[in-house]
């Protein structure tokens, strides 16, 4: 995989974790300008998970859906002080090392 790819994919995963992260934000505060960085991160995040797309859907579906649940957790524990519990913790763990075993298989190569 190229540096452009994972440019993209690394842009998809932040814009939809920045997304959750102000429509949380937006449901807490109703600040309206929360809402509209919301709104500004997901279509960002879908205009570059259309590369992600070109890969496979199946591929670029769990690449994505793994990083951002590390991104999510990562984003509760430092924005919002939610505790990351030691099942949590692992889930994680697994997710980093899904992400990893996936970009080497031989589906994700040009």
């Amino acid at each position: 995989m190229d540096g452009v790819f994972w440019l993209r994919f690394s842009g998809a995963v932040v814009g939809f974790a920045l997304g959750g992260a102000f429509l949380k934000k937006y449901a807490d505060f109703g600040q309206p300008h929360d809402l509209a960085v919301s709104l500004a991160a997901y279509l960002a995040a879908n205009l570059a998970f259309i590369e992600v797309l070109k890969r496979g859907l199946g591929s670029g579906m769990l690449l994505s859906s793994m990083a951002q649940l590390c991104f999510m957790v990562l984003i509760g524990a430092l924005v919002f002080g939610e505790r990351v519990g030691p099942m949590q913790g692992v889930g994680v763990a697994l997710a980093i090392l899904a992400i990893a075993a996936f970009s080497y298989s031989p589906e994700m190569r040009p």
